[in-house]
């Protein structure tokens, strides 16, 4: 992967962005990332207290909105409609990972739960995120 493919990760999860966010701060997360972040003790209830860039350790404000950073978003789509096929890719890579979720016609996963192994597709991370 090259360096700017490498800026199109997540730090909290290490891939590719989905539904990216932009903090005040400039840093860029997977909103699902994030969230899970600000509301590590208990999943349950709504953000309250102070809320921090994991990056950079900013304090923000506790009202903040999270929008859809839509140009990174972008290029992450771009990025995967570069990307080979799935014939292509299965031939190319022992290391395509298919959707756990997909029944009948199975589509590459982009992404993998590190508690539960799910692998999934960006219509089906919900399921598990």
């Amino acid at each position: 992967m090259d360096a700017r493919e490498e800026e199109l990760k997540c730090p909290v999860c290490v891939e590719t962005f989905s539904d990216p966010v932009r903090l005040p701060c400039g840093h860029n997360f997977c909103q699902t990332c994030i969230q899970v972040v600000w509301n590590m003790d208990d999943p349950k209830t709504s953000r309250e207290g102070p809320l921090f860039c994991p990056e950079c350790q900013i304090l923000l404000p506790p009202d903040l909105e999270l929008v859809i950073n839509s140009g990174l978003q972008r290029k992450v789509q771009d990025v995967f409609a570069r990307a080979p096929s799935l014939e292509e890719s299965s031939q190319m890579s022992p290391s395509v990972i298919m959707c756990d979720q997909c029944i009948g016609n199975t589509e590459v996963a982009v992404k993998s739960c590190l508690t539960c192994d799910a692998s999934l597709t960006y219509g089906n991370i919900s399921l598990v995120f």
